[in-house]
């Protein structure tokens, strides 16, 4: 588990106007937990959270990813589920020393993929 917050206010030299830009704070979240039932299975949950505070109301982001993998010798199956809740954008905003920015993402739905893996 880890946690990050971060909180970003702008201020200009000689600007006596701050509120043009307001603070953004930010609060990211991730867990991940893997469990190993059998010497040659992997289960692997991955949850982040993430939320942008500020004047604008960005919305909170949610994702979920659960991999299911078998190793069989030379070959490596797996079973991935990618974003199970199925978030359809992610919302980024960004104070730098030079510019703002709000960047806004839309995402592929959840979706299932099966790979395998091989050594020659």
């Amino acid at each position: 588990y880890s946690i990050q917050y971060l909180n970003t206010k702008p201020h200009f030299k000689g600007s006596n106007s701050s509120s043009t830009y307001s603070s953004i704070s930010k609060v990211g979240q991730k867990f991940q937990i893997n469990v190993f039932p059998h010497k040659k299975l992997l289960l692997s949950a991955n949850l982040s959270h993430e939320k942008s505070y500020s004047t604008n109301d960005y919305p909170s982001t949610f994702f979920m990813d659960l991999i299911l993998q078998y190793k069989l010798k030379r070959f490596d199956f797996s079973i991935n589920w990618n974003n199970i809740f199925d978030a359809k954008d992610y919302v980024i905003a960004y104070y730098g020393e030079f510019m703002s920015s709000i960047n806004s993402y839309e995402l592929r739905p959840s979706n299932v993929i099966l790979y395998v893996r091989f050594s020659l």
